[in-house]
């Protein structure tokens, strides 16, 4: 089985390999392949979620402009901390600064990416806090909470989805960055029969935010073109119904 690494375009890059099972002989390094395989293509999913950090630029009630767009990884439904820096720390016997407090004003999320700078609105704000410009806003370290159902087989026979599936929930975990909710949660919230298609349609995507408080959703298929299989994945924002990135992985051909 040959693996590629493939360059994918908006934000997401991808370079995966899965475990097609043709014999009982290969399964075993087919696993290994694929666990790493999984592990990479983790990481580079993670890239598309930069830890942003920047500052408010204006306030107006509760919309705010901050400086960080597209350009910097910045996407529609994006969650950010706005936050201040407050009282200095010195140590009490050598009088040495160790820092400063960090004051939590607000959560924003942005409605509106330009390249240079986005519009956001506050999502949920600290009692009796003021906004105003200067103040520091980052990407929370929060773990991302990602739905991510079963891989869609398509028209490709003998292989193992839910292993397949199973090994990016896992390298996904991995990375820090993300909480996945698996298949038998999505389908607990959401009506029986719900194909990995409708979830992508917004009423599905909302019931992923407000139910599951579900922030990405990823979704995979299968496919062969060309004496190929690949896998199609897509990024979607549970927010806006955005896709945040896209990728059609070669994972294997003749």
């Amino acid at each position: 089985m040959t693996l590629c690494r493939f360059g994918v375009r908006i934000i997401l890059g991808a370079a995966v390999a899965v475990i097609l099972l043709l014999g009982p002989g290969r399964a075993c390094a087919q696993e290994t392949v694929a666990i790493r395989a999984a592990e990479e293509a983790a990481r580079r999913i993670a890239e598309a979620f930069p830890l942003l950090q920047g500052l408010v630029l204006a306030v107006d009630g509760d919309r705010l402009l901050v400086d960080l767009g597209s350009k910097r990884g910045a996407y529609e439904g994006m969650e950010l901390e706005v936050y201040r820096e407050g009282k200095e720390i010195t140590h009490p016997a050598t009088g040495e600064s160790l820092g400063r407090r960090e004051v939590r004003l607000a959560t924003i999320r942005l409605i509106d990416v330009k390249e240079e700078f986005s519009e956001a609105v506050a999502a949920q704000r600290k009692e009796d806090a003021t906004l105003s410009w200067g103040d520091a806003v980052r990407v929370s370290g929060d773990r991302i909470n990602v739905a991510l159902p079963i891989i869609d087989p398509g028209n490709i026979h003998d292989v193992n989805i839910r292993t397949i599936t199973k090994h990016l929930a896992i390298s996904l975990t991995k990375t820090g960055r993300f909480m996945v909710l698996e298949d038998h949660l999505i389908r607990g919230f959401l009506a029986p029969g719900v194909s990995a298609k409708r979830l992508t349609d917004l009423v599905a995507l909302r019931a992923l935010a407000e139910k599951l408080y579900a922030q990405v959703l990823v979704v995979g298929r299968l496919r062969s073109a060309a004496k190929s299989i690949f896998l199609d994945l897509q990024v979607l924002s549970t927010v806006t119904g955005a896709t945040i990135g896209i990728a059609s992985v070669p994972l294997a051909g003749n």
